[in-house]
């Protein structure tokens, strides 16, 4: 098996780097973006707290 997968390793290595690409951890990335486009830390609404959802963000 070893050598098989030797013998095919410059095929593979291209897929590999690919999968590389997808390893992003969107929500991180985009809770970033939102600290920086609102010039700080996000606060969450009162409604996502469960509080008074009627208490503007």
């Amino acid at each position: 098996m070893e050598e098989a997968e030797s013998r095919f390793q410059h095929l593979l290595q291209p897929i590999r780097d690919l999968t590389k690409n997808w390893e992003v951890d969107v929500a991180a990335q985009l809770e970033e973006y939102l600290e920086e486009v609102r010039g700080g830390p996000r606060i969450p609404c009162a409604g996502e707290l469960g509080g008074d959802a009627r208490q503007p963000c």
